[in-house]
């Protein structure tokens, strides 16, 4: 499941990012210990509230075009049997791969027409008047509205080595998201839909590797028996089915340190490095190579 990231970047522009992840988990078959300890095929089910807030360095350091995306997930699961030994069962599967099915809606609830300098004459996003001549084709950025609904698929897999302080995670996740096309006013428009893109792909690895130290309980916000340890992440992304320009996207790399308590959060800091377009909705054409650091928690330990 996404995690919560609370963010500085080294871009002028922004004073600070929040990117809150709510989830409620209705069904979750991977608290089924018989799955855990024998292997199989399970499911899980969930709502999601997926935000992004920026606050920049403008006149009253307004909050610009956030990012509202509630999202339902169905996640199919094929967890491997860890082995004949005693240790081996207590590990827990050493390999799990997952299918996931979503559907979601993603806007910033903004009013303005999707281009400056216009003027709005109907319902839709493009349904304005230019006032200037020639009529301006930047989107925009301030009260510009953004709006899709989307249909998504991913696959994944997580890796485990070893067990205990010596555990080593190795996951990977591939995904393509369908903004889908049709005459409802929360669909992305045409006009959009051929400047953002049919469909964004998305890539990720990311390596865990085995705990540092244990940390002590009086340490605040970490509870007791927590253990601290390294991750690194690489992810990308890639907006295709565009009209009359190249596809695009961004890159990023991860380093966190995280403390991970038995069935409890993961709380953590973390660097990461961002090349290419901004993610935030309507600045989709902005670009955003900055060096980002913050605070990140994450749903649960991965079993």
């Amino acid at each position: 499941m996404e995690r919560s990231y609370v963010s500085i970047a080294t871009d002028r522009r922004q004073a600070f990012e929040a990117d809150p992840a709510l989830h409620l988990v209705l069904w979750n078959g991977l608290e089924d210990s018989g799955v855990l300890e024998s292997g199989g095929v399970t499911t899980s089910l969930s709502l999601s509230f997926l935000g992004m807030f920026r606050l920049l360095r403008e006149d009253s350091t307004p909050v610009r075009t956030p990012t509202y995306e509630p999202r339902a997930k169905l996640q199919i699961f094929a967890a491997g049997r860890p082995g004949n030994d005693a240790d081996a069962a207590a590990r827990g599967p050493r390999l799990l791969a997952a299918l996931e099915l979503s559907v979601g809606h993603r806007s910033n609830g903004q009013q303005g027409c999707a281009l400056a300098d216009h003027l709005r004459t109907g319902k839709g996003d493009f349904d304005c008047a230019p006032l200037t001549d020639p009529p301006s084709d930047r989107l925009d950025l301030s009260t510009g509205s953004f709006t899709t609904n989307y249909l998504g698929a991913a696959i994944g897999g997580l890796k485990q080595v070893g067990g205990g302080r010596a555990r080593t995670l190795l996951s990977a996740r591939s995904s393509a998201e369908w903004n889908v096309p049709c005459g409802l006013g929360a669909c992305m428009p045409a006009q959009m839909r051929r400047r953002y893109g049919a469909v964004v792909g998305r890539v990720s690895a990311e390596l865990e590797l085995p705990a540092l130290w244990r940390v002590s309980r009086a340490l605040p916000l970490v509870a007791a028996h927590s253990e601290l340890g390294l991750r690194l992440g690489l992810a990308g992304s890639r907006h295709l089915g565009t009209v009359a320009r190249p596809a695009f996207g961004d890159f990023t790399a991860e380093v966190t340190l995280l403390s991970r308590a038995p069935r409890g959060l993961g709380l953590g800091v973390f660097l990461r490095r961002r090349q290419g377009r901004d993610p935030l909705n309507i600045r989709f054409e902005e670009r955003l190579d900055a060096w980002m650091a913050g605070f990140v928690v994450e749903p649960g330990a991965t079993p």
